[in-house]
């Protein structure tokens, strides 16, 4: 689905990240795992477009899209969850995935009434504004908001930073069916045992540069690997 070949970036004289390959197979939950500042986001954000300042190649599904601006990579069938959640303050629950879905070039099952039965909470809130919501109410409202684009492709920054553990396991499970209905799903985290719950595959990040990969099996087998990178 989504190749990254020797990706390098920059902010202004910094370089952020250094000879970056990853790949997000279909039908797959992809993790770029690693503490904050490793270069996670910028990751994403070379992907979406958002970083102009780049080397390398990133491809979806065999064409080019390291040189498109973000709308026409959006319009390619790629959805992004920001760290910041990026939903309208002041629209409702019900118009913010409205408006994506209007939006949205893409055709596909996920309308309002399907985001509703994957967030039952979202359709309870539907008439309350973004702002108006908890941290993991409008985590689940920016994922619902993506999904109803229609996308190949879900890019999602950090799902379970500053979330209880309840709301955790909600969405672990949602992403879990999410992926089990055909979308591919690149992921960031630090949460190593999220990690292990919910995804196939792992990149760990260590200031820019991709120290571990593997399967999930096989990082559950390197724990001197976890705790070199990931322990605090």
């Amino acid at each position: 689905m989504l190749k990254i070949k020797d990706l390098n970036a920059y902010y202004g004289k910094s370089h952020a990240l250094w000879d970056i390959n990853l790949e997000a197979k279909e039908n797959q939950i992809t993790a770029l795992v690693g503490r904050n500042g490793m270069g996670k986001t910028t990751t994403l954000k070379c992907i979406m477009g958002l970083i102009g300042n780049k080397t390398g190649s990133i491809t979806l599904k065999g064409e080019s899209i390291d040189k498109k601006q973000p709308y026409e990579i959006a319009k390619f069938g790629v959805s992004y969850v920001p760290d910041n959640l990026g939903i309208f303050p002041t629209l409702t629950v019900e118009e913010n995935i409205l408006l994506a879905s209007h939006l949205s070039k893409q055709k596909g099952a996920w309308d309002l009434e399907a985001v509703y039965a994957l967030f039952p909470k979202l359709e309870q809130l539907k008439n309350s504004k973004g702002g108006h919501l908890s941290g993991g109410e409008k985590k689940m409202l920016s994922i619902g908001r993506a999904l109803a684009a229609n996308p190949k492709l879900i890019l999602i920054d950090e799902p379970t930073e500053g979330l209880a553990p309840l709301i955790v396991q909600t969405l672990a499970e949602a992403l879990k069916k999410i992926k089990d209905v055909g979308i591919t799903i690149l992921m960031t985290d630090q949460n190593i045992n999220f990690v292990k719950h919910i995804a196939d595959y792992a990149y760990i990040i260590e200031e820019g540069r991709i120290k571990h990969k593997g399967t999930i099996e096989e990082i559950k087998k390197s724990p001197e690997v976890v705790l070199k990178y990931l322990s605090v």
